[in-house]
């Protein structure tokens, strides 16, 4: 035997399906830069590290974990492979040579 559903109920029990099933989406901010699966060392006063780090506009806009990946859409993706990512180092000295008394 074969039934027929009317389509207004065939329709409200999908509709209903898909709003009991579905998972909120979330829009993802854009960024330019994101690095991943790394360690990022921050060289904070804990010596913090991290696996992930988001760029905008060349600043840092998040540190965390991998988990970025799903908050930021990124124009640059970066598989560090576990690789080591530390902060620029500014060095500006000088040596002296020759007579030092002249």
């Amino acid at each position: 035997m074969i039934m027929h559903i009317p389509r207004r109920v065939a329709a409200a029990g999908l509709a209903l399906v898909c709003v009991v099933f579905a998972r909120p989406i979330q829009a993802q901010e854009a960024v330019e830069l994101l690095l991943h699966s790394g360690k990022i060392f921050t060289a904070d006063d804990r010596l913090s590290t991290f696996s992930a780090i988001a760029v905008r506009d060349g600043r840092i806009v998040a540190l965390g974990w991998d988990a970025l990946r799903q908050q930021y859409r990124a124009a640059r993706s970066v598989d560090l492979g576990g690789r080591l990512v530390v902060p620029g180092f500014i060095d500006t000295h000088i040596h002296i040579s020759g007579d030092p008394e002249r």
